[in-house]
């Protein structure tokens, strides 16, 4: 019992101490409205600046890739193919396997 008494006294002080600072928050802070919605990410720790720029960048690829609107993005041009064979990203398929594997899966459960 003292054990668990121990761990929860040295767990609670961990994260007294541990507390979050939200001193550079606004530097590193992104926000945009991609896949349909608006999206932000704020790292409250300190990073580089190139950790923001290359997170913008993949938002932005991916919203590119996977956008239903975007005319020559891989979602795009699978709905507008009416039925004909679309050559994808490994990014795309790999997606949209999953996607077949997750309700498979949900299926299975229910």
């Amino acid at each position: 019992m003292k054990l668990k008494q121990m761990i929860a006294v040295l767990s609670s002080v961990a994260m007294l101490l541990c507390g979050c600072s939200s001193a550079n928050a606004k530097d590193q802070t992104y926000s945009d409205t991609l896949y349909d919605t608006v999206v932000k990410v704020q790292i409250l720790d300190p990073v580089n600046k190139n950790v923001m720029s290359g997170l913008k960048s993949l938002c932005q690829k991916y919203n590119t890739m996977f956008s239903m609107y975007v005319e020559g993005s891989d979602i795009y041009n699978i709905n507008h193919a009416q039925g004909m064979p679309v050559a994808v990203s490994s990014d795309t398929a790999t997606l949209i396997k999953k996607r077949y594997l997750l309700r498979r899966f949900i299926q299975w459960i229910f």
